[in-house]
């Protein structure tokens, strides 16, 4: 893969990280004057959404190898496997 494709990806992963921080910053803006609903159900909800309507990105993750990864996967099966709990 040439550099050029590489800066390409990387403005990508950006500008998506910069509309992940957008959605959520806007959610919590949104769901900040609701004097019931705690700010970490809407994270918990946010995530279990996530989970449920992309279960693929969890077997992608288990068969990356890197460290960072292994930790990620390992956190987000730990919230899935631990929902009763919450």
């Amino acid at each position: 893969m040439s550099q050029d494709q590489f800066e390409k990806a990387d403005r990508a992963i950006v500008r998506a990280a910069d509309a992940i921080e957008s959605a959520v910053t806007k959610l919590l803006a949104a769901t900040r004057p609701l004097e019931q609903v705690a700010r970490d159900s809407v994270i918990e909800r946010l995530v279990d959404r996530l989970m449920a309507r992309n279960p693929q990105a969890m077997d992608y993750l288990n068969m990356k190898s890197g460290t960072a990864t292994v930790a990620l996967a390992n956190a987000l099966m730990d919230w899935r496997d631990e929902w009763v709990a919450r």
